[in-house]
């Protein structure tokens, strides 16, 4: 219909059949060449981009289809039919804006086939238009699906990558699924992009010093800065981006790892991260892990004990728990008892049911040895003493295995009447009485027992806790000396 004043507009009139109430909406309508097709897909990306990331009200579609998706008298998509559509709860897993993303994977084939995905019928083999583009993918003929109306009418490199990005969007795995910001440069390498507005906590000056740190550090397991821009108030950069059974868990947490030993002992630059945690840590395609968001990075001053490596120590202890549970600290929620992930984990280890806290969607399809081991390493991780945590090439060690790591052991404290952890460990022990017997500053040689089941105790009360460190499992030939 036309509006009054000329505007052009679609109808929606629901019947009483329709599932969804009976309402009739006034909808801005629309009325197809490549460039067309490749602006419809970025049109309803960047509409998807708004309500997953940018709007005040976080919000979830779930009902992303090209019969949704409306044109504009200059051929702009609009996305319509918000019936269905719910505000993104993090804390409910039924409403996930990764589902808008397959969505919009399926959305983009259909758009570069000339197809409709459930209407497809390629023989029995095939039982929608994604599976066929998968064959095809898998043999070399993808370029088999694009519509033949095109004819030769468009640029094969940009075809490609749309129906490679709609073929991460597809991934069977949510937690593969790239967010509606990511994008691609024109030489096919994948990105993400980092948009920061302006009610951004993360201002000027933390965007400046981000693309100062990134730009001074080259390690694997660090994004790569590939270019920034400032357009008006909108601050944009672009990292290099990434796309999960045991073995990924496990070599996520190793990648972090190693990415904080090059930023706190190996890089010439040493630096303190002060914002390690999970949506910063991202995946290339290869499944690598590389820490991302350097806005609250600092140098690492020994004089300035605000600024310590310590604290990203305890936070990689999280992310490691937090990868291993499958949940978020922050937002766990198990009863009145446990603030944290973290405090419920104590609970589980206190208790020898430490394995409840393994996410259930591993099955048994993973190793209990490492899964014990990348715990304990956690906890060992998070102590709430930050003298008694361990230096990350330690932490590196102990979880490729190099350096053995005993269970844990829940003991009353000598000094209080609450309970406490018996760490039994001669080197994290002499680790310890240094950092307490000497500034945090000052270096010590410390050379590991020639007993290395010995238990040395500290009489060092932090908040009621008694610490005592477990036991490395160290031969004599493995002697080494480390710095405090």
């Amino acid at each position: 219909g036309v509006l009054s004043d000329g505007t052009q507009i679609a109808v929606k009139q629901l019947s009483a059949k329709s599932k969804q109430g009976n309402r009739t909406k006034e909808i801005e309508a629309t009325k197809l060449d490549w460039r067309t097709r490749q602006r419809i897909c970025v049109n309803i990306a960047k509409g998807l981009v708004f309500l997953h990331e940018e709007s005040t009200l976080k919000i979830v579609h779930r009902d992303i289809k090209s019969t949704n998706i409306l044109l504009d008298k200059d051929m702009n998509a609009k996305i319509s039919d918000f019936g269905m559509a719910k505000l993104d709860d993090e804390d409910n897993t039924h409403i996930d804006t990764r589902a808008d993303v397959y969505s919009f994977g399926v959305v983009t084939l259909e758009i570069v086939s000339g197809m409709n995905n459930a209407k497809f019928r390629r023989g029995e083999n095939f039982v929608c238009l994604l599976d066929w583009v998968l064959y095809l993918q898998k043999n070399g003929d993808i370029m088999e699906m694009v519509d033949p109306r095109l004819g030769s009418a468009f640029n094969k490199k940009e075809v490609v990558r749309m129906i490679n990005v709609a073929l991460l969007c597809t991934n069977q795995s949510p937690a593969l699924r790239p967010a509606m910001s990511t994008g691609v440069l024109s030489d096919g390498t994948q990105i993400a992009v980092k948009q920061l507005s302006a009610k951004s906590k993360q201002g000027n000056r933390e965007f400046v010093n981000e693309i100062g740190m990134i730009s001074a550090l080259q390690h694997p397991n660090l994004v790569r800065l590939y270019g920034c821009c400032i357009e008006g108030k909108q601050l944009l950069l672009e990292i290099e981006a990434t796309k999960l059974d045991w073995l990924t868990r496990k070599r996520i947490c190793v990648n972090i790892a190693k990415g904080l030993v090059f930023l706190h002992e190996e890089s010439t630059l040493k630096i303190v991260h002060r914002d390690i945690k999970g949506t910063n840590i991202l995946l290339d395609k290869d499944m690598n892990a590389k820490i991302s968001d350097f806005g609250m990075a600092k140098l690492y001053d020994e004089d300035n004990t605000h600024i310590d490596t310590r604290a990203d120590v305890y936070s990689f202890g999280v992310v490691a728990l937090e990868i291993v549970s499958g949940m978020n600290n922050v937002k766990f929620r198990r009863d009145e008892n446990f603030v944290c992930l973290l405090d419920w984990v104590l609970y589980l280890q206190k208790n020898g049911d430490i394995m409840e806290m393994v996410d259930p969607r591993l099955g048994s399809a993973f190793n209990k040895k490492e899964v014990v081991r990348m715990i304990n390493v956690a906890l060992l991780c998070t102590n709430q003493s930050p003298a008694l945590r361990l230096v990350m090439s330690i932490v590196v060690s102990m979880l490729e295995g190099k350096t053995d790591v005993e269970e844990l052991v829940m003991v009353p404290s000598r000094l209080s009447n609450q309970s406490g952890y018996e760490l039994v460990n001669p080197l994290c022990n002499k680790f310890a009485q240094a950092s307490f017997n000497g500034s945090s500053s000052e270096t010590k040689s410390l050379q590991v027992s020639e007993h290395p089941h010995e238990t040395i105790e500290t009489s060092n009360s932090i908040s009621g806790y008694i610490i005592l460190i477990i036991s490395f499992g160290l031969e004599k030939s493995k002697k080494k000396a480390i710095n405090s």
